[in-house]
């Protein structure tokens, strides 16, 4: 499973702010080794305009945020489900899918997930 801790590669994708600051726009920053919190991550990738972490509405999540990564390297030491009940993920619609078809294939995604948490909380 993706999201179980050990799964994935070391590596992030950067916000653009945090690669002019901390890589002065230098395109060699792919590749290279950026530790966070004593752990050295491969930056992957830097999230490409119009992307501004500064301006998208989620509650100020973003605000500040320079360095993403995958979620089984969220900092969760008891594992992501009890990370608590929130997670924000971003991504990147391919040119022939519509905001409005996200929006409506995230609507079942999070259906599902509420179904699947209501019947893991129950007792036995």
């Amino acid at each position: 499973m993706e999201s179980a801790p050990g799964t994935v590669q070391p590596v992030a994708v950067i916000s653009r702010q945090f690669w002019k600051q901390k890589f002065d726009d230098d395109p060699s920053a792919i590749g290279s080794t950026l530790t966070l919190n004593g752990t050295p991550l491969t930056v992957i990738g830097v999230l490409a305009p119009p992307f501004d972490v500064t301006s998208v509405p989620a509650d100020g999540y973003f605000i500040g945020g320079d360095v993403f990564l995958p979620v089984a390297q969220f900092p969760a030491p008891q594992g992501i489900e009890k990370a608590g009940p929130f997670m924000l993920a971003v991504g990147r619609l391919r040119p022939d899918v519509s905001v409005a078809s996200s929006h409506a294939d995230l609507a079942v995604i999070s259906e599902r997930l509420a179904i699947a948490d209501r019947a893991r909380s129950r007792p036995p």
